[in-house]
C-alpha cells in the first residue's frame, strides 16, 4: 500500500519546467509510512491517493495552469488550508475540476474559440431550416423598374 503510494509520487521525479523541480521522495521511512497510511484511511484507500497524486502533478506540470505550489509527499499528504481542510481533497477523483486552475489566458483564448464555435453552429442551423431563396434575377427587376417609371 504504502509503496504503491510512494512510487506513485516518484515516477514523476525526474520532472523539471518552469515552475521547478518535481519534489521526490527518497526514502521511505516510518514517519513517511505512518503518513501515508494515515492519508489512506482519511480519504478512502490506495487508488484514491494515487489518482489524487497524478491530478496535482496534472496542475503542477502543465504549463496552461497557474498552480506553482510545489510539495514533498508528506507535505501534499498532510497540508491543510485556511479552513483547517486537507488540501488533499481538492485533488481526489470527484473533488479535482481541471479547468479549474486554467491561467486567465488559456481561459479567454477557451472561451473566444467556444464563442465562434457557437456562432459557427447557430450559422449552419439557421442555413438548414431557412428555405432556399431562389437567385434574383436582376435583368428581370431592372426591365420592370423601366416599366414602371416608362
Amino acid at each position: 500500500m504504502e509503496q504503491q503510494v510512494f512510487d506513485t509520487w516518484n515516477q514523476f521525479r525526474s520532472e523539471r519546467n518552469s515552475k521547478g523541480v518535481w519534489k521526490r521522495c527518497t526514502v521511505l521511512d516510518g514517519f513517511t509510512k505512518s503518513t501515508i497510511r494515515q492519508a489512506l484511511r482519511a480519504h478512502g484507500g490506495t487508488e484514491r491517493v494515487m489518482a489524487a497524486i497524478t491530478n496535482y502533478h496534472t496542475w503542477w506540470a502543465g504549463k496552461e495552469y497557474k498552480w506553482t505550489y510545489g510539495w514533498t509527499l508528506c507535505q501534499f499528504l498532510t497540508r491543510k488550508d485556511k479552513g483547517k481542510v486537507p488540501q488533499l481533497r481538492r485533488f481526489l477523483p470527484e473533488n479535482f475540476v481541471l479547468e479549474e486552475n486554467l491561467k486567465d489566458s488559456v481561459k479567454a483564448q477557451r472561451a473566444a474559440i467556444a464563442k465562434a464555435e457557437a456562432a459557427k453552429n447557430r450559422y449552419e442551423l439557421s442555413m438548414k431550416s431557412a428555405p432556399a431563396k431562389p437567385p434574383r434575377d436582376w435583368r428581370k427587376e431592372r426591365e420592370d423598374k423601366r416599366a414602371i417609371t416608362n
